[in-house]
């Protein structure tokens, strides 16, 4: 052996010694680059080195969700085998296999899964399957394979199938296929599935059949159910197709279903029918209003009447006088309107008939008078406006004159609003007096209109040539100017917006000094500024890489601004990222500087080395001499 080899092993073996061992990493491969539906993947999981450990494995599909995720408990080290088939609904397309052993960093492979087109016009025959091969499929698997079917066929399997499958397929399909396949179906399959469908679904499917189709299926449901979907119909704002439906259906059926629906909804669809077709809206109230002649419980009628009464009630003014002058001016029933009018709310009553006064239809409203009751004369005539009184009086025949009440002379004056301004939701008091001008005691009845609907009514009786006063209280929420009138006086108040609440924004994030050394402080300043219209308070958070470091209180008057102010120390050197709300900084952490490195010892170990191996090198050459 020479000095220069054994020399040379000696450093090598030195040097080796100083150079780290690092572990291989896991692998993942899987045994196919393409797989299809129902395939099994093999996939095989190299290189684990720790027992005791976790492996997941996870599958990520084309548009990178999430779809399969499972963890294994390592119990040997080697090579793991996985096998995985793949479901029946996966689309096609790379899909991305992440595997990770413990808190190693993950490794991936991709396979791609081919899904058959089927495209009958390229001249591929479509394979139908039965009714069976459906009930086996998942839902959405069913789905999707209908949807390439024509919605005949589809129609014919779903009417096949169990009734509950049919309609877990329908729901997962789009809504304008959904129409088309109930198209195809009779109508009391279609009733059934529409029956149990989730309500929005079977609005969707509905609103696409042709006007007929859609009358049958509803038709041979009940009353209760098309109430709801009714309702559906008008939250989910196809009102004006649903109303021609309406329309189109029996009178009974259709009154059936405005009693059962919510007043509110009904009476949306009620102007909703109106718009559509006034003469046909007109018969389904009337017929809605004539089914309390059908009962004989007397408080079953009153219930029907009070349900009509409360539904039109919702509706807007205009249309209610458009529709009581078309069911006035049909076959023998203007009693109808009388009996709608008597059962409604005074007020609403009250701006049906000013309205309908200023229509010019005075000959309609004469005679639903006529057919109003005494005691509801008694109050509605006094409570009318007397330039109302005095355009109706000429068009009323003896009888119902004879019927009226008896009116005393009555001034009315200081019109009183206060206070005139007010925030949303305040009490605002308004009043009048009110002086009997006549020869003997009389009552009278007076209506406070804001907005020009009547917002209560107050009767008082007065002896002659004394005076009183009337007084109502009101609130508003909506922030504006409300006009105000009482039997021709008029004022007015407003209503302020609310303040706005306290709102914080931060600013001018500031990180000095953006370089120390470990243990030495930084200071961090950001401006906080009250945007809003009242004063608050509010917590900073300060973030150091993510997580809170420190948090500061703070209580700002609207429109001020103040200043957060934030100290961080770090032992540890790094780049630390700042956050406060949007803003960001940073500032780095060095170590200091080390003193020069003493090489002595180094050295003479090094020397100390070579004359060792010297020395036995000398001691070899002399015994291999002898």
């Amino acid at each position: 052996m020479n000095k220069k080899y054994l020399l040379g092993l000696v450093l090598g073996m030195l040097i080796s010694s100083l150079v780290p061992v690092h572990a291989v990493g896991i692998t993942v491969s899987t045994d196919a680059a393409e797989y299809e539906r129902g395939d099994t993947i093999n996939i095989q999981v190299g290189g684990i080195t720790q027992t005791g450990e976790f492996l997941y494995l996870q599958f990520k599909d084309p548009s990178n969700n999430i779809k399969w995720v499972k963890q294994y408990s390592i119990s040997a080290t080697g090579t793991w085998y996985i096998n995985f088939i793949i479901p029946s609904d996966w689309n096609g397309g790379t899909w991305t296999i992440h595997v990770k052993e413990g808190a190693s960093t993950a490794v991936s492979t991709t396979f791609e899964l081919n899904v058959p087109v089927v495209s009958p016009a390229a001249g591929s025959r479509v394979i139908i399957p039965t009714p069976d091969d459906i009930e086996d499929m998942t839902d959405l698997g069913a789905a999707n394979t209908l949807a390439e079917l024509d919605p005949e066929d589809s129609a014919d399997i779903l009417s096949e199938v169990t009734l509950e499958k049919a309609v877990d397929i329908l729901e997962l399909m789009d809504p304008t296929l959904v129409t088309q396949i109930l198209s195809e179906m009779d109508t009391d399959t279609a009733t059934a599935i529409l029956e149990l469908m989730n309500k929005s679904k079977a609005v969707e499917a509905i609103a696409g059949l042709s006007t007929d189709s859609a009358v049958s299926i509803l038709e041979d449901m009940s009353s209760s159910d098309v109430a709801g979907l009714m309702e559906e119909a008008v939250k989910s704002g196809d009102v004006d197709q649903f109303s021609e439906i309406i329309n189109e259906m029996d009178e009974d059926t259709a009154a059936g279903i405005l009693l059962d629906m919510d007043p509110e909804s009904g009476a949306d669809l009620v102007v909703g029918m109106a718009q559509n077709n006034l003469n046909e809206a007109a018969k389904r109230v009337e017929a809605a209003v004539k089914k309390r002649l059908g009962e004989t419980d007397p408080a079953k009628a009153q219930e029907i009447i009070d349900k009509i009464a409360a539904t039109l009630e919702n509706a807007d003014t205009d249309t209610l006088v458009d529709i009581f002058i078309e069911i006035a001016n049909l076959p023998a029933t203007p009693s109808t309107v009388a009996t709608v009018l008597e059962a409604m709310e005074l007020t609403k009553t009250l701006d049906v008939v000013s309205a309908w006064v200023n229509t010019g239809s005075l000959e309609e409203l004469a005679e639903v008078f006529s057919y109003m009751s005494d005691g509801f004369l008694d109050t509605l005539w006094p409570a009318m406006a007397s330039a109302e009184r005095n355009a109706l009086f000429p068009y009323l025949d003896s009888v119902t004159v004879a019927k009226l009440p008896q009116m005393g002379e009555f001034q009315v004056s200081e019109l009183s609003v206060s206070p005139a301004s007010v925030q949303a939701g305040a009490v605002v008091t308004i009043s009048v007096k009110v002086s009997n001008t006549g020869a003997e005691a009389a009552s009278y009845t007076a209506v406070l209109k804001v907005d020009g609907s009547t917002e209560a009514t107050k009767t008082v009786t007065i002896n002659a040539g004394q005076s009183t006063t009337v007084s109502w209280t009101t609130s508003k929420t909506t922030a504006k100017t409300y006009s105000v009138s009482v039997d021709g006086l008029t004022g007015s108040f407003t209503v302020q917006a609310p303040p706005q609440p306290a709102a914080f924004t931060y600013s001018n994030l500031l990180v000095n000094p953006s370089t120390v050394e470990t243990g030495s402080p930084v200071t961090v300043t950001v401006a906080v500024s009250n945007t809003g219209g009242q004063s608050g308070a509010t917590t900073v958070e300060l973030k150091v890489n993510g997580a809170i470091a420190d948090t500061k209180s703070v209580t700002i008057n609207a429109g001020s601004s103040t200043t957060a102010t934030f100290t961080v120390t770090k032992s540890t050197a790094g780049t630390y990222t700042i956050g406060v709300g949007s803003l960001t900084g940073s500032f780095t952490v060095q170590a200091p500087p080390q003193p020069p490195q003493d090489n002595t010892m180094m050295y003479i170990l090094a020397i100390g080395v070579v004359l060792v191996a010297a020395i036995g090198y000398y001691l070899y050459s002399q015994r291999k001499s002898q």
